[in-house]
C-alpha cells in the first residue's frame, strides 16, 4: 500500500506514476493477463508519456471523459468522498497536535 498527501488532495504527475509503476504495473505482470485500466481523463493520468507506457504494456486503458465522473464512477462521489473526507479530518487533526508540540517544526502536507 502506498500513501501519499497532496496539498489539493489530487492525485498528480508524481504520485499517479508512483502508483502506476509501484503498484499497478507489478500487479499486472504477476497476473500475467490482459487487463483494463479505466482511468480519468486528468491530465496527470492521460498524459501521452503515461499512454505509451501503457502502450508498451500491453495494457488496455478507458478514458472517461471529462464531467462524467458522477455518472461514471459513482464510489468515487458517495463511497470514496466520505473516506477521504474522514482521512483528511484524522490526518489535519494529527498534524495540529504535531504543530502543536514540534512548534518550530512543520509537517510537509
Amino acid at each position: 500500500m502506498l500513501i501519499y498527501c497532496n496539498p489539493n488532495a489530487w492525485c498528480d504527475k508524481y504520485i499517479f506514476s508512483e502508483w502506476l509503476f509501484k503498484i499497478f504495473l507489478k500487479y499486472q505482470t504477476a497476473l500475467g493477463e490482459k487487463c483494463l485500466l479505466i482511468i480519468d481523463s486528468a491530465s496527470s493520468h492521460s498524459s501521452e508519456e503515461y499512454i505509451n507506457i501503457l502502450n508498451t504494456n500491453n495494457i488496455n486503458y478507458l478514458l472517461i471523459p471529462a464531467g462524467m465522473t458522477s455518472l461514471l464512477q459513482p464510489m468515487d462521489i458517495s463511497t470514496n468522498k466520505v473516506f477521504i473526507d474522514n482521512i483528511r479530518y484524522l490526518f489535519e487533526k494529527d498534524r495540529l497536535l504535531y504543530d502543536n508540540i514540534n512548534p518550530n517544526k512543520t509537517s510537509n502536507c
